[in-house]
């Protein structure tokens, strides 16, 4: 009983203290847009590019909550982040919550929110039509630090002395595979889809109907398969092994232009390539949770219209 009456004080005692601090947080100003961090770095590249361009568009300082860790992999500009200690996750908790209606497409209310509003943002804000005006801010924002680019190039210069390629005879395309997690039974049943080898085979074999001499440079979380499976000349292929997620992303943007699988993560490494890209369109299982992750069941809002999509 004397237990129940004190956890009933302490509550009591929580709450004036985040009442006090939401009516305090009325009167501070620059007006803030809170965002929660989550995920990996495909993840972290979409909702820091809405964050920033929301940032400017509205007239409000950018708080980060949670972990943000691309400023380890990227020079980001200085001066964009509140770190006053005034704006605390408590304080972003007093705000109004905004949550994407869609996790892979554009929510037409965010464009409509009033200029100058404070808000806390929950989502992932995956779709390039919140920011593609300003396409190419957004390119020269994730300039990768000095040791993740430098490790990158080594990797590359060794490749093309170890494959015997040229610079300036060939053209490389970069070929994200991911397959690990997406095969897992849970995230099946979620909706998502692993490309099978059809689409990648049809992919580079796109890909030398356009550019002639082509050679392959493969990431992937999962190597052996591709070993296993992608039978080509070897002088056509080079395998990129025992990296780090930002040193992969570096390489593969080293590439003229890529295949992508499924994913953010390719995704980003295609956008900051800025070449041909073709990519896995047949995402998702119809009707299923990821499916609504997408307005109307369509991938239109995630994938910029001049890809190439192939189903197969």
């Amino acid at each position: 009983m004397l237990r129940n009456l004190r956890n009933e004080e302490i509550e009591e005692e929580t709450d004036e203290i985040s009442s006090k601090l939401c009516m305090n947080s009325a009167v501070y100003n620059p007006p803030v847009a809170c965002l929660k961090y989550q995920g990996r770095l495909g993840n972290l590249l979409f909702m820091y590019a809405f964050h920033y361009v929301y940032s400017m568009q509205k007239d409000v300082a950018m708080v980060k909550i949670g972990q943000f860790d691309l400023d380890s992999v990227f020079i980001l500009e200085q001066g964009k982040f509140v770190t006053d200690s005034q704006y605390s996750t408590t304080y972003c908790d007093c705000l109004p919550i905004i949550e994407d209606r869609y996790d892979c497409g554009f929510d037409i209310n965010i464009a409509n929110i009033t200029k100058g509003r404070s808000v806390s943002f929950l989502g992932f804000f995956q779709s390039w039509r919140y920011w593609i005006d300003y396409e190419h801010k957004i390119r020269g924002l994730f300039t990768f630090r000095s040791e993740v680019r430098n490790s990158a190039e080594r990797q590359f210069k060794g490749m093309l002395r170890y494959q015997g390629w040229s610079v300036e005879r060939d053209i490389f395309v970069g070929v994200h595979i991911r397959r690990g997690d997406y095969a897992n039974k849970f995230l099946i049943n979620f909706g998502q889809k692993t490309a099978p080898f059809s689409y990648i085979k049809n992919a580079m074999t796109l890909m030398k109907k356009i550019y002639k001499t082509v050679r392959y440079v493969v990431f992937s979380d999962d190597i052996g398969w591709c070993k296993q499976n992608i039978k080509t000349r070897k002088k056509e292929i080079f395998y990129v092994e025992d990296n780090t997620a930002a040193v992969d992303m570096a390489m593969m943007t080293l590439t003229n232009h890529s295949i992508i699988t499924a994913g953010t993560f390719g995704w980003w490494a295609a956008f900051l390539t800025d070449g041909t890209t073709i990519y896995y369109k047949d995402l998702f299982t119809r009707n299923t949770s990821y499916a609504e992750q997408f307005p109307n069941q369509e991938i239109r809002d995630f994938f910029p219209p001049l890809w190439i999509g192939l189903d197969k």
